[in-house]
């Protein structure tokens, strides 16, 4: 992949990864949502959604929000 490819891609990763942050913060305060939390057994699917989407996101620029819930040497 060309440099400009790499560029372009870290671009949209990182912008998906902030649209996602900003939605599972919830500004609108439950107004605007995909799936209204409301509803029995999938009002929440979009959360859980959004959630992985984050998490590779971050992955894909080495962090690893797993490593945070391991325990340490000693422990």
């Amino acid at each position: 992949m060309t440099d400009v490819g790499k560029l372009s891609r870290s671009f949209l990763v990182w912008s998906v990864c902030i649209a996602l942050a900003v939605y599972l913060m919830n500004p609108t305060a439950g107004e605007l949502e995909l799936l209204p939390d409301r509803a029995p057994f999938y009002g929440n699917i979009d959360e859980v959604v959004a959630t992985v989407i984050l998490i590779s996101g971050l992955r894909y620029f080495g962090l690893d929000v797993a490593k945070f819930f391991q325990k340490g040497p000693g422990e």
